[in-house]
């Protein structure tokens, strides 16, 4: 389908809150075990290049849903930090500009950016801050120089620590640290420390301790023993939470009220609108159903796809989520959090509780002790949330072995309405 048609296809009727995902595909080296979007070797003028079109893109899409409020922007990549200076304020600046048509105020917004250390620099911090970024995410992944080797790493444990040392000395605002559990040849006692050694700084008040998830076949992959990963990553979580941070959601940990505002709505399944080359939007549809926009996995197509009068505007395409597939999507993100699913909004989304819908797989999972609920949330338990990924392959098995009664019972639901 034509972006032409696609905008005609967007929800204008009422206000509803957006937020913005912006991808900046660029990394001077692919890790080995990472599967986002991203090239490297690049031509600088295709740096500029991509900002503009990803500028034009939003304000495209802004136009269209144009009583849309923005809620929250995510800069992720690639390597957000790798932007030249003046690229990297054509793009703040441009945003900056478009927001002010609709944000009364700009600062309320949660803005966040990723860093790579070997990337981030006084400029860059500097820059962001007089642009109205107020979060950053600094993706460092371990302090160990053997281990960011085999990860395929360009940064270095020196890296990291001179990248703290500037944040501490030149950024006033939030600030989440990424690391990862399970590389091989991880020892627990070492994670451990670092993790004691992050949370002894008083501004780092968020920290993403994910499970290594190589790609499927590669040499890393051959090397991951699942049971060891488990124990560096429990070990890990304990650690964080014996100094006050709260396992909010899988793999994320922060201070009380230092949740990332944007990734919850992210996890609530909240309409965003995704920016630049193989971004995703979830968008609501002209009647409030649900739209899922893919940009395409490919620098030189996003920026021809908006040659011509009749192109198809930066090679996107469009699909309709089936209502059972986003109920699915709904429960599959939710149950990530550990507060869980706000039952009063998905009772609004899809006209019936989830007792209703889901009661007798609910049962089943409070019977062995993995779920949890209350009047207002739907949750999983501690327990639960361990072994996320086989009750979601439960969850799918039920609501498709109970298709045509889920299906009638959703039967003209509209999700954003």
């Amino acid at each position: 389908m034509k972006n032409s048609d696609i905008t005609q296809l967007l929800f204008k009727k009422t206000p509803f809150k957006l937020s913005l995902y912006i991808h900046i595909p660029f990394c001077r080296r692919k890790c080995c075990y990472c599967d986002f979007y991203s090239i490297s070797g690049f031509l600088e003028s295709t740096e500029k290049k991509v900002v503009q079109e990803i500028l034009k893109q939003a304000d495209h899409y802004l136009q269209t849903m144009d009583k849309a409020s923005i809620e929250s922007i995510f800069i992720g990549g690639g390597t957000p930090s790798l932007l030249k200076a003046e690229n990297l304020s054509l793009l703040l600046g441009g945003i900056n500009r478009l927001l002010g048509r609709r944000n009364r105020d700009q600062r309320a917004i949660e803005w966040t950016i990723e860093a790579n250390p070997e990337s981030l620099d006084k400029e860059f911090l500097q820059i962001c801050a007089a642009n109205s970024v107020n979060r950053l995410s600094v993706g460092m992944q371990s302090f160990d120089d053997d281990l960011l080797n085999k990860l395929g790493r360009l940064g270095s444990s020196k890296d990291n620590m001179r990248a703290l040392d500037l944040v501490e000395k030149h950024w006033s605002g939030r600030v989440s640290i990424d690391l990862l559990a399970g590389i091989p040849g991880q020892k627990a006692k070492n994670l451990v420390e670092e993790l004691n050694r992050l949370c002894s700084l008083s501004f780092i008040k968020h920290i993403s301790l994910y499970t290594l998830t190589p790609l499927e076949g590669t040499l890393l992959d051959k090397q991951v023993n699942n049971q060891d990963q488990e124990e560096v990553w429990l070990q890990g979580s304990a650690a964080l939470r014996s100094r006050g941070f709260n396992n909010y959601e899988v793999s994320n940990f922060c201070l009380p009220g230092e949740e990332s505002l944007h990734n919850l709505r992210y996890w609530h399944l909240e309409p965003y609108l995704g920016l630049g080359p193989a971004a995703v939007s979830t968008l609501p549809g002209e009647q409030g159903d649900a739209l899922r926009l893919f940009n395409p996995e490919d620098v030189n197509q996003f920026l021809s796809g908006n040659e011509g009068q009749n192109a198809n505007l930066w090679g996107t395409t469009v699909e309709r989520v089936p209502i059972r597939d986003f109920l699915f999507e709904t429960l599959m993100m939710g149950l990530r959090l550990k507060r869980g699913i706000p039952i009063p909004l998905f009772s609004k989304r899809f006209d019936r509780s989830p007792e209703i819908l889901i009661g007798g797989l609910l049962q089943e999972w409070r019977r062995r002790k993995l779920a949890r609920s209350s009047h207002n949330y739907l949750a999983l338990s501690a327990r639960g949330r361990l072994h996320l990924d086989s009750l979601l392959v439960e969850l799918s098995e039920y609501l498709d072995a109970r298709a045509p009664i889920i299906d009638t019972a959703l039967a003209g639901v509209l999700p954003f309405i």
